[in-house]
């Protein structure tokens, strides 16, 4: 008796002979099936799937591998087989796209409803593209529906005359490639653009032949009535050529903004599809200018200097120029104007040290466009961190070659009225401004006018001014002027001002800096009834004279508050006489009388604090020198004699307190030179 059992079902896999994948031709292309996932379950057999095509001409690889996924054959045939998943392969340099596909038993291949042939300039739209085992079947393209990357669409005209397919001999090396070509017919252009970020209403870029082939060439011939794009206005732009990628083109174009010497050039033009509008970029192109004076804007290449908008053009760069200016700038191009503006606000330029500058430089360069021509620089900076200077320290220059400031002015602390007429030239790279002034101004009582040598640098700023000052009491008189805030007292400055006065000392405030004003000057006085004489009888010569005159003097420092002033002045009498015979007898005399005051007087308090001096000085002197025959005459040599001078002098101290003192010394008071009897 036989029992029989119940016997499970299973699942058998499927291998070749020798155990390895199993290898099958299906609908012509050459199918493998993976032995580790390909089975047989009862009625059905499944297999897991790659088809493989021939080698297609102008495909990389040439080669397509499609992985099918499980097959299922039956007794009655094979189930179709469909993917919901993107493919993707390579026709040279162009991509063909599908987001599913499908494979029918009674169809010729395996078939990409909705492909896109993305060529890096255009996209393509076929219906349905079909693999085929040697061969793409791309029939279904649709011209009448391209755009240029996803972005804009293409217009084809003459959509009938549209070929695209494997031309077997085409580009520059006529090999087989991949081909679109539109052409113009009856008048029509081949293709059409339009509706770019800001084209003027109604313009188009037009092509008589637009060629597209897969190893990346292009061929694209514009219509001959085509005179180039303008963008917003003010770009004048002749496209080249085209490439892209997804959702976006970019334009190779030559560009002219019609600015002066800024001659036509290339650019690139980016143009990408962003929330349904169309996004344009400029990828940066040299406008570089050159105006008088040799100032150059030099363009900023880095990524978004440069913006395009509705009726300007704007590039960022630098000012420079041959003296050392370096300022960040903008160029403005709008539809009648071009200009170059220090941008942003707020910069600064070296003058001095670390703690003095040019501040909040503002500036502009504009071109003259009838005259097709640029005009000087002209920019403005506030003195910083100089003492004494107040009100408007704005200061304007212009760059002629060197950097210059005419006819400017300043106002200082304690002094009401501004001094005007200066005349600056800007030593950049020394950090450092002079210049010159004429001076004609009063301060107080007292009336200036003479012409002022300017500095102002890294020590701080001053004033030297030879000339004319009337003083009350004076009237006119030769007189020097220093005012300023320096942190020493340069000699050349001292020996310049002192020149003017007889008392040759500097007032001790002023002596290790300058930081105040400081006027001195000198008065000769007619001295009555002491005539200059010169006699000369041959045998004895002897000249005498006298001069006479008033020193005065006035200061004050900024740290004060405006009203207390250093005053200071001093009467001189100079009598001298002198002689000489043929037999060498020298004789000679002089005397010198001074009487002066200097102190401290506070014009609010009426407080006040007075020095005075009075000295009498006296010399004479007597020789005897010893006749001796020489090539010209007699000579006077090996001399015998003597000399004696004395000088005795009074000093007083008187203040609003009350305060008297009163001493004797030796000396003269004016710090002159001692006397040698021979003035």
């Amino acid at each position: 008796m036989f029992t029989i059992g119940e016997y499970a079902r299973q699942k058998f896999s499927i291998g070749n002979e020798e155990g390895d994948d199993l290898a099958f031709k299906y609908l012509g292309f050459g199918g493998k099936a993976a032995r580790a996932q390909s089975y047989l379950d009862g009625d059905k057999i499944v297999l897991a799937t790659t088809l493989t095509t021939e080698k297609i001409p102008g495909m990389t690889p040439s080669q397509i591998e499609v992985n099918a996924g499980p097959l299922v054959v039956k007794t009655n045939g094979v189930e179709a087989a469909s993917a919901d998943q993107p493919i993707s392969f390579a026709l040279e340099k162009w991509t063909v796209t599908g987001s599913k596909w499908t494979i029918q038993s009674n169809s010729s291949g395996i078939h990409i409803p909705g492909a896109t042939i993305k060529t890096g300039v255009v996209d393509i739209p076929v219906g349905n593209l079909v693999i085929l085992p040697n061969n793409l079947d791309a029939s279904g393209f649709d011209v009448s529906s391209i755009t240029l990357s996803g972005v804009v669409p293409v217009i084809v005209p003459n959509s009938e005359g549209a070929i695209f397919g494997y031309n077997p001999s085409v580009g520059v090396d006529q090999k087989g490639h991949w081909e679109l070509r539109l052409l113009a017919k009856d008048g029509m252009p081949a293709a059409t653009l339009s509706g770019l970020p800001g084209m003027e209403p109604g313009a188009t870029i037009d092509f008589d032949i637009f060629s597209l082939i897969s190893n990346g060439e292009q061929k694209l011939s514009f219509s001959k009535n085509y005179q180039g794009t303008t963008f917003h206005k003010v770009l004048k732009t002749k496209p080249v050529s085209f490439s892209g990628g997804n959702q976006y083109f970019q334009m190779m174009t030559s560009v002219d903004l019609g600015i002066p010497g800024v001659s036509e050039t290339s650019a690139i033009l980016q143009f990408s599809k962003k929330d349904n509008a169309v996004d344009m970029k400029i990828f940066p192109f040299p406008v570089d200018v050159e105006g008088p004076g040799f100032v150059r804007f030099i363009t900023s290449m880095q990524q978004d200097a440069q913006t395009l908008k509705p009726g300007e053009f704007i590039s960022k760069g630098q000012i420079r120029d041959k003296e050392g200016i370096v300022l960040q700038g903008t160029l403005h191009r709008t539809l009648n104007a071009a200009w170059i503006d220090v941008d942003p606000k707020g910069q600064t330029l070296p003058l001095g040290n670390a703690g003095t500058s040019l501040a909040n430089v503002e500036g502009k360069m504009e071109a003259d466009m009838t005259a097709s021509k640029w005009k000087n620089f002209r920019f403005s900076g506030e003195l910083k961190g100089f003492k004494g200077m107040t009100g408007d320290v704005r200061k304007t220059f212009t760059v002629h070659g060197s950097i210059t400031a005419d006819n400017e002015s300043l106002n200082v602390k304690n002094i009401p009225t501004p001094f005007g007429g200066m005349n600056l030239t800007y030593d950049l790279k020394n950090s450092r401004l002079t210049g010159d002034m004429q001076l004609k101004q009063t301060i107080g009582p007292m009336s200036l006018n003479g012409m002022a040598n300017i500095t102002i640098d890294g020590s701080g700023w001053h004033f030297i001014s030879g000339g004319q000052i009337s003083m009350p009491g004076l009237g006119g008189m030769s007189a020097g002027m220093l005012i300023g805030d320096y942190d020493h007292m340069p000699q050349a400055v001292a020996d310049k001002l002192m020149q003017f006065a007889y008392d040759k000392r500097v007032p001790p405030s002023f002596a290790n800096g300058i930081s105040g004003f400081f006027f001195t000057g000198e008065k000769d006085l007619p001295v009555i009834n002491i005539p200059d004489y010169n006699i000369d009888l041959g045998v004895l010569s002897a000249t005498m004279g006298a001069k006479a005159g008033l020193d005065a003097r006035i200061w004050m420092n900024f740290d004060d508050a405006g009203n207390e002033y250093g005053i200071g002045a001093m009467a001189f009498a100079h009598v001298y006489f002198k002689a000489a015979s043929i037999t060498c007898t020298k004789l000679g005399a002089e005397a010198r009388a001074e009487l002066g005051v200097k102190g401290i007087y506070n014009t609010g308090s009426g407080a006040f604090s007075v020095n005075g001096c009075g000295s009498i000085s006296v010399s004479g002197t007597a020789k005897q020198c010893f006749p001796t025959p020489c090539w010209d005459g007699i000579c006077c040599k090996s001399c015998i004699g003597g000399s004696i001078t004395k000088a005795v002098s009074v000093e007083v101290l008187l203040d609003s307190t009350g305060k008297t003192d009163l001493s004797f010394g030796f000396g003269n008071c004016s710090g002159q030179p001692p006397m040698a009897a021979n003035w």
